[in-house]
């Protein structure tokens, strides 16, 4: 213990150490005077490795270089790459982080008017030789958040509201955050900037705030991990002390002042709200807090599950929630694990419970025919820029008059094509795809993201070809690589019947299945 206290004592130290040449931010008021462009920036999962190395072996995480056939193993991708490795089990080379960075500063500073950053900016502890510790993962907190304000600074030297939240890699154990844990001390020193002074209690007892971005505009930052199933140093939220507990009393109170101020409130987080992922009874009050503020509430955003995609939630009826009680349910659902948590895990894991994972998700899309946005919420889970599928970020644009979501454009960068280039060539990142020209989408608010999942389980070769495209979209164009290879994309067979994705999905996942675990042996 006291060998953490003293690292954690250490790192923060060292950040005061430093100046930002950035102000503090302004929370619950209306002094903010920047004209609105109308666009936020969303990035996630960083996930930097300070020992990445090109040309090293893959099934070491890319640290470690080949004693043998050096020459073989780079013919048959079995080397790391220079900008990252796709489809892998390996974290990211600072370079990517810094040049997404500043690829994204350098076209769109003076465009944005926030950021929310959700989380996971540390390694995976996948390399049993080089364990991380806690000094390792606040560093890494500390150089992004460094290289993330001096760069999205406008030409004219106003700030830009970054609003960054805790994820379950970036504490030491993983997985793992006690109550009133030292670690939030840390973290409220790192983003010393980014969190509102008057917020900064409340940040170091929970590691939550809430902070205004743009007129009208809120962005609330949750503490996932006091809702996280695998966290077992805190109970969940049935209890009145516990940590969970007091975190939904506080997202009531903080959307009631919203209600109040009339402004509208995204709200961030790291780990995707599930069954599984969340304990139950927090998820339950979740989606009830969700529900009853629904007029306030603009957005659900979260990082963690690596896969794009959006889950459509709805609350329990009274017969469900009094059995989960009676029962005693109030830690975990049917498993301690769901098909979205499986994805932090790594690619294989995610290849593994992906069949689970679809059926799940079509059956929930299914489901929502019989509902409107009076009974469900809209999650959404935005790629990563850690390369398990191609780096990619999201550029939202919303109503600068009402607060409201109305489109995101999402980009991705083609490492596999960029890794076979001159490392002085660097990367450009290009549009995957656009929530209006894409999915047809006028707005996004949540009965727009149920009519889009309605239309994609039609019983129609149209139906059928909006959910192929949708697909392609999770894994962020990785198919190219098999394309590469001469194997096809399920997106390019949607004219074969009803029934034919699936065959054809499963026949691609097996293609990379057998060439992650080749990587492997």
């Amino acid at each position: 213990m006291r060998l953490t206290f003293l690292s954690l004592a250490s790192v923060a130290t060292t950040c005061l150490a430093f100046d930002f040449q950035q102000k503090p931010f302004n929370t619950i008021d209306t002094k903010i005077t920047h004209q609105s462009h109308g666009h936020f920036l969303h990035v996630t999962d960083f996930h930097v490795d300070r020992y990445y190395e090109a040309d090293t072996v893959i099934k070491s995480a890319c640290h470690d270089a080949p004693t043998k056939h050096r020459h073989r193993k780079q013919r048959h991708g079995k080397l790391a790459g220079f900008w990252g490795t796709p489809t892998s089990i390996c974290d990211a080379p600072m370079r990517l982080a810094e040049h997404t960075v500043n690829y994204i500063a350098n076209k769109w500073r003076d465009d944005i008017d926030f950021i929310i950053w959700t989380g996971d900016n540390a390694r995976h502890d996948t390399d049993s030789t080089r364990p991380r510790t806690t000094k390792e993962l606040l560093t890494y907190n500390w150089d992004m958040t460094n290289l993330l304000q001096k760069s999205f600074v406008r030409s004219d030297n106003t700030t830009i509201p970054i609003v960054p939240c805790i994820g379950n890699n970036d504490v030491h154990p993983h997985n793992k955050l006690k109550p009133f844990d030292l670690q939030l001390q840390a973290y409220s020193v790192i983003w010393k900037d980014l969190i509102p002074l008057d917020q900064q209690p409340t940040f170091q007892q929970g590691g939550y705030f809430v902070v205004d971005v743009a007129p009208g505009v809120r962005v609330m930052s949750l503490n996932t991990m006091y809702f996280f199933s695998s966290n077992d140093d805190v109970e969940g939220c049935h209890v009145q002390d516990d940590p969970g507990n007091k975190h939904i009393a506080w997202m009531r109170t903080t959307l009631a002042q919203a209600r109040n101020d009339d402004v509208k409130v995204y709200v961030i987080g790291h780990v995707v709200p599930s069954k599984k992922t969340f304990y139950r009874d927090c998820l339950d009050e979740y989606i009830d807090v969700s529900l009853e503020y629904k007029d306030v509430i603009a957005g659900h955003m979260y990082g963690h599950a690596n896969m794009d995609h959006f889950q459509l939630l709805k609350r329990r009826n009274e017969q469900e929630h009094g059995h989960h009680r009676k029962h005693g349910h109030h830690k975990h659902g049917h498993g301690h694990h769901d098909d979205t948590d499986t994805a932090e895990e790594g690619t294989i894991g995610i290849m593994r419970n992906m069949k689970k994972f679809l059926r799940s998700l079509r059956r929930q899309y299914k489901k929502a025919r019989h509902f409107d946005s009076d009974s469900l919420i809209a999650v959404h889970v935005a790629p990563p820029v850690l390369p398990v599928y191609y780096p990619a970020f999201r550029m939202n644009q919303y109503d600068t008059s009402t607060g409201d979501w109305t489109q995101y454009t999402q980009f991705f960068s083609n490492l596999t094509y960029w890794n076979m280039q001159d490392h002085l060539t660097l990367p450009t990142f290009e549009v995957e795809y656009s929530t209006d020209e894409t999915y047809n989408m006028t707005d996004l608010s949540v009965d727009s993201w149920i009519d889009l999942a309605k239309r994609m389980m039609e019983k129609s070769e149209q139906g059928e070809k909006l959910w192929n495209t949708y697909l392609n979209n999770m894994l962020v164009q990785t198919d190219s690589d098999l394309s590469m290879e001469e194997h096809g994309s399920p997106c390019q067979h949607h004219s074969r019947g009803k029934g034919s994705w699936w065959k054809l999905w499963h026949q691609w996942l097996d293609d990379v299945r057998s060439r992650l675990v080749a990587a492997n042996d």
